[in-house]
């Protein structure tokens, strides 16, 4: 069958369309195949600005800095996809419904959930770290419970909302906070447990600072662990254990590193938080409790205790020990509190020694974190968050200079047994105090009316009073510390800047001398046998403990200020033919307040025997008073402590000079006691009175 010319012109039709679609097909292959290799050559060249635009903007976490994401918050996204969004919308509103009711435990839970859901989203990391540092803690009563919850709140932020979201300023300003107010201020009963806790951390860390330091040798001392942190860095993560090993290893400056650390693993030690602990314990400045122990038989026999000790006091190893310490002390400081040491150190320099056991430190390092260039809020931006930050700088400062010069006697056993006092600090950080009211004061001006701002005085309208009332507390605590060149310094700058409100008569306050301005207060109630003698048994109770805490130069001015004080109120006294209001002789009642301060003083009592030693050297003669009426009182105290008790040899010597002292009181009484023999059945009618 012969086919007709439609079906030829049909078959022809159908070929030319599949050679069409075989052509399209191919060019569609041709434009897909370009497409791709042109989004892959794209993301070739565009990927890295990409990445780095993503972590910018907190959409992912930088492994390089701050490790790899926890499985909590990294499984629920790939998992549940789009379905965490429903999840939110009801555990959010649930969430509000247990913090208007109070039932914070519960709340606690939904707030770790919703974390973990929307690791991004810093509103419900701050409100969780809040719910446990404040809401949850005060429903406790026990200090160990309370304390467990405030810091769990501050590792929460620090540990993994900051990290999270490392440009929300918001997160490191709440974090500040916590430990500013939370664990700084007074208003929480158990506010010293937060305190003894936090410094024992890093004193576990950092070791004891050395005795009446003064600020740039602090500030020298911690610049050896930033140069440590910033060798450790050129080779890895400075968190990172591998990174510690390859640089202890490697020791690329050539310290001796690798023998000490192998000197170290000999004795059953390794260079980490333990070995510096053991540092903490053992390497202390002044008195140790170990070495007041009654000890049976021969010394200390723990041979790994003795060779750490003989190891730590080879000269010839010296300079790798301390590069050791300052390389594991950085470690540590990264891994375990995510503090940068070239960051504090900066700060150091910038505002003054911080002593990072004090919460005031991390309050000041956490405020500057958020108000770095790199660390400020790109989503969502508020400038009045900002400015509080700014603020809690401020405070920092101002609280460190306050009572910043922290006297810790830790029991790394159990810290919350252990002591702590805070002093004012002024020597250390008034300079950076007063810097800091006038430069906020420069920055407030800006273009405004001059008239306003700066009428009248340095600081401005704003900044006048705080700045004021700042000076006259540095001028009476320098003065109180026996810093009287600084408090004469900053008393000369309130006399020639601060004037009466015409401009240019000056202030009578500041024409008096400079002792009468800074004592006027502190002797100004005594006008009463009861008020002269509470405070100047006050003044040397306060002397006797800085000389504990070997710090000589502020017991002896608390020792002179209380003989200003005695001599202040025994002036007009010394014709009182009654006696009634006249105090007993000086010396006498320097040697009653050391006897009160030995039995009734809360300090540890190796540090009351360290007291007792620097007493000998000073007052000798009173010592020998004290220690006859107080030998029997040295053993008892000795004897109390428990399970270990001290030697009183050792914790409290004799003075010297005190057989000589012994027998010729034991003489006097023998001779008193004759005498009182003799009088016996004299009759006392006649006269003859004992």
């Amino acid at each position: 069958m012969s086919s007709t010319p439609e079906m030829l012109s049909l078959e022809r039709q159908v070929d030319e369309r599949l050679r069409v679609s075989r052509v399209n097909r191919l060019v569609l292959l041709v434009c897909l195949m370009g497409a791709g290799s042109l989004i892959t050559l794209a993301g070739w060249l565009f990927l890295p600005q990409i990445q780095k635009e993503r972590v910018e903007l907190q959409l992912i976490m930088d492994p390089q800095k701050y490790g790899s994401i926890p499985p909590s918050v990294s499984l629920p996204a790939p998992l549940l996809s789009t379905f965490r969004g429903l999840m939110v919308n009801f555990l959010w509103p649930r969430a509000e419904e247990l913090k208007n009711n109070g039932q914070f435990y519960e709340l606690q839970q939904l707030y770790t959930w919703v974390c973990d859901l929307l690791p991004r989203f810093p509103t419900v990391w701050g409100n969780a770290a809040w719910n446990m540092a404040y809401n949850i803690s005060v429903g406790t009563y026990d200090e160990r419970e309370r304390w467990h919850w405030v810091y769990s709140g501050v590792t929460l932020l620090r540990d993994k909302g900051i990290p999270l979201n490392p440009r929300t300023a918001d997160l490191y300003k709440e974090l500040a906070w916590i430990f500013l107010h939370k664990m700084g201020d007074f208003l929480d009963d158990h506010h010293l447990a937060y305190k003894r806790n936090w410094a024992v951390m890093l004193e576990r860390v950092l070791g004891e600072p050395p005795p009446e330091p003064d600020a740039q040798q602090v500030v020298d001392a911690f610049g050896v662990i930033r140069e440590a942190a910033e060798r450790i860095s050129t080779l890895g993560a400075l968190h990172s254990p591998e990174t510690l090993a390859t640089y202890l290893q490697q020791d690329p400056e050539g310290y001796g590193l690798p023998e000490f650390v192998s000197r170290l693993r000999s004795i059953g030690l390794e260079p980490d938080a333990a070995f510096l602990e053991l540092v903490a314990r053992e390497m202390r400045h002044g008195l140790k409790r170990s070495d007041l122990l009654v000890r049976s038989g021969s010394m200390d026999t723990n041979q790994t205790a003795e060779a750490f000790t003989q190891l730590m006091k080879d000269e010839k190893l010296a300079v790798a020990r301390d590069q050791t310490l300052a390389a594991v002390r950085a470690h540590v400081l990264a891994k375990d509190y995510r503090l940068d040491p070239v960051k504090m150190h900066e700060l150091m320099k910038q505002y003054g020694p911080c002593d990072w056991r004090t919460v005031y430190a991390q309050g000041l390092y956490w405020a500057a974190e958020g108000v770095r260039e790199e660390s400020r809020q790109t989503i969502g931006k508020d400038e009045n968050i900002e400015m509080n930050t700014v603020r809690f700088k401020q405070f920092a400062i101002k609280d460190m200079a306050e009572r910043g010069q922290l006297i810790l006697e830790p029991d790394f056993d159990d810290p919350f047994k252990s002591y702590i006092q805070m002093l004012p600090s002024y020597s250390l950080y008034a300079d950076k105090l007063h810097q800091y009211y006038l430069e906020a004061a420069e920055e407030v001006r800006g273009d405004e009316d001059p008239r306003e701002y700066y009428a009248p005085g340095p600081a401005g309208r704003l900044y006048k009073d705080g700045h004021v009332n700042f000076l006259h507390d540095a001028v009476r605590m320098l003065y109180l510390e026996g810093r009287v060149e600084q408090a004469q310094k900053y008393y000369t700058y309130l006399y020639e800047n601060y004037l009466e409100p015409d401009g240019v008569t000056r202030k009578a306050i500041y024409q008096q001398p400079l002792e009468r301005f800074a004592t006027a207060d502190l002797f100004a109630d005594m006008d009463s046998y009861k008020k002269g003698t509470a405070l100047i048994n006050s003044l040397m109770n306060y002397s006797y403990q800085t000389l504990a805490f070997d710090r000589p130069v502020e017991a002896a001015m608390k020792m002179k200020l209380a003989r200003d004080g005695y001599d202040k109120y025994m002036k007009d006294k010394q014709i009182d033919r009654t006696e009634r209001r006249q105090l007993p002789p000086f010396e006498y009642m320097q040697a009653v307040a050391f006897e009160a301060f030995i039995k009734y003083s809360p300090i540890p009592l190796q540090r009351k025997g360290n007291a007792w030693q620097k007493l000998m050297v000073v007052r000798p003669r009173i010592c020998l008073d004290v220690y006859k009426r107080l030998q029997l009182v040295f053993v008892e105290l000795c004897a109390a402590e428990q399970p270990d008790p001290f030697d009183p040899l050792t914790t409290f010597p004799p003075p010297e000079g005190w057989e000589k002292y012994q027998l010729e009181w034991n003489e006097e009484a023998t001779r008193n006691w004759e005498k009182d023999t003799q009088l016996e059945g004299v009759d006392i009618d006649q006269g003859n009175k004992r």
